[in-house]
């Protein structure tokens, strides 16, 4: 996977993919859920994000949970994956659904 603290779940034929402090992932998968490095980093947080982004189109999740959105220091809004992908994505309790970039509910 990425560097630093990245894994892989498989449970039963559904994948997790965890990609830690990664921004590039050099593997050809496709995970169920892609836990989604969310942050506001110190320098070029808009490189940072658009690179994220890149990277979800990438991977092509099935469903995308934002997570170190609230890291101190380092917060970002969840809420601006929303629209960006057809992926479903999960934000604190609520799942979000999209249909060719809508929010479909």
């Amino acid at each position: 996977g990425g560097i630093p603290l990245s894994f892989l779940i498989e449970d039963n034929g559904t994948t997790l993919l965890h990609i830690g402090d990664a921004h590039e992932v050099d593997l050809n998968l496709t995970p169920d859920v892609l836990c989604l490095p969310w942050r506001t980093t110190p320098f070029g947080p808009n490189r940072y994000k658009n690179t994220i982004l890149k990277m979800v189109e990438q991977l092509s999740p099935k469903f995308i949970l934002p997570i170190h959105y609230d890291l101190p220091g380092t917060e970002a809004n969840p809420s601006e994956l929303i629209g960006r992908f057809d992926q479903d994505v999960l934000i604190k309790d609520k799942w979000h659904h999209f249909v060719q970039g809508r929010k479909a509910s």
